[in-house]
């Protein structure tokens, strides 16, 4: 409730300064205490209000982190995805209902941030960690293939364990 004029304290007893009003000039303590007193009387109602919130600015949270890292909103992201089928274009996993991530060239913009101009794909979080740890680099990805076509068992099983011959790399 507003303040009389030339009152110094709440109906509670609160001193009424500035730094104890709340933007409509109530006064702080007595507005916690109201906000306590409804959550305690309607736990449930409060709790239902506290997830809708949660879920509300998880969406605002990933939205505005899409925009700051690649200048892209959820939906561009979303229409990305509609793009590639709904699928890792490198596993081609069905993308829904798994972790996502915007892939882009890492020799136009090094690190997490970019220009927005070099993202090429969605990937699923398994297949970006993939790039991430050869590094973007197709000669990595071509030795890793090479070393699993010649150590794939196959039913001609020797006893002698198979040489691989390693590759020099820069």
């Amino acid at each position: 409730m507003p303040r009389k004029l030339g009152t110094t304290h709440c109906k509670r007893g609160h001193l009424i300064i500035e730094e104890n009003r709340t933007d409509k000039g109530r006064c702080k303590p007595c507005e916690v205490a109201r906000v306590a007193e409804w959550q305690k009387a309607h736990s449930e109602e409060h709790l239902a209000s506290c997830k809708r919130y949660a879920e509300n600015y998880k969406e605002k949270k990933k939205d505005n982190e899409l925009r700051s890292r690649y200048g892209i909103s959820i939906e561009e992201r979303d229409s990305l995805v509609l793009a590639q089928g709904g699928r890792c274009p490198i596993c081609m996993r069905d993308l829904k209902g798994t972790k996502i991530s915007v892939d882009h060239d890492h020799a136009c913009c090094p690190g997490s941030m970019t220009c927005g101009k070099c993202i090429r794909a969605v990937l699923c979080q398994r297949c970006n960690v993939l790039l991430g740890l050869a590094k973007d680099s197709s000669e990595i990805l071509n030795n890793a293939i090479q070393y699993l076509k010649e150590t794939q068992c196959n039913q001609n099983l020797s006893s002698e364990p198979k040489v691989i011959a390693q590759t020099a790399t820069a």
